[in-house]
């Protein structure tokens, strides 16, 4: 690879590197995040936002003068051993960002980072867990998912620090909910996508969530009760159609 500009952006989970990513893609820009599997919350959230964007599952062969790469690195990845992969198959200048609790002086971060931020953080960064599980295909009750997200903030399910993804609710819309500790608010945002009122949803659904002491298998069994079943989804999308045809009468 040669020419362009590659970021790498790190740091702990829920201290805004997507944010700080989304603030600065422009029109032709280029993102990869190493080993995401299934479940890629950030990327598809980045790519609805930005649909210029282009999500790369790989390195590309090369990147052409004034492009920009962003590759953002997961909390669960090795930072050193990412680092050394992604040098491996990057010439273009690199920048490194890190986005770290402000409490600490000095991290791994620290001595790796171009640029640091600090940023207010409530919860341990030792021994997090990664549970996450793909949802494309289900519809959700919005009050269940509320109060689903409502309990994950109270420590219904473990102590969770971080919780995040995008789901389709039975009115057809697509919404992103994120959940931080320490945060006041749950965050719920409607993404600028058309209705989906035709059956299972044929586009992505996630959930991420970064805590200590998860209860996967309870977390797993509400996300279900959540879920509308077949007859439910065709009685909501008739509702939603034959409002929108009298409001087009």
């Amino acid at each position: 690879m040669s020419s362009g500009k590659v970021w790498l952006v790190a740091g702990a989970p829920g201290l805004g590197k997507s944010c700080w990513i989304s603030d600065r893609l422009a029109q032709g820009d280029l993102y990869w995040s190493p080993q995401l599997g299934g479940v890629a919350t950030d990327c598809h959230l980045l790519q609805v936002l930005h649909p210029s964007l282009s999500i790369l599952e790989a390195m590309p062969p090369s990147l052409p003068q004034g492009q920009e790469l962003f590759i953002e690195i997961g909390f669960h990845l090795d930072l050193a051993d990412t680092d050394r992969l992604i040098q491996s198959l990057v010439s273009a200048p690199m920048e490194r960002i890190a986005f770290v609790p402000e409490r600490l002086q000095d991290s791994v971060w620290h001595g790796w980072a171009d640029r640091v931020y600090g940023v207010p953080c409530s919860y341990p960064l030792e021994g997090i867990q990664l549970w996450r599980s793909l949802l494309t295909g289900e519809v959700f009750d919005p009050a269940s998912l509320t109060e689903l997200f409502g309990e994950l903030s109270d420590g219904a399910y473990g102590n969770v620090y971080r919780c995040k993804g995008i789901f389709d609710i039975s009115d057809g819309r697509y919404f992103y909910i994120d959940y931080v500790m320490g945060n006041e608010e749950i965050i719920y945002q409607e993404l600028p996508v058309s209705l989906w009122l035709s059956g299972r949803p044929q586009r992505f659904a996630g959930i991420e969530i970064f805590g200590s002491g998860l209860k996967s298998k309870a977390i797993g069994e509400t996300l279900a009760d959540c879920c509308l079943t077949e007859d439910a989804i065709y009685f909501y999308q008739n509702q939603i159609k034959q409002s929108l045809s009298q409001l087009a009468v």
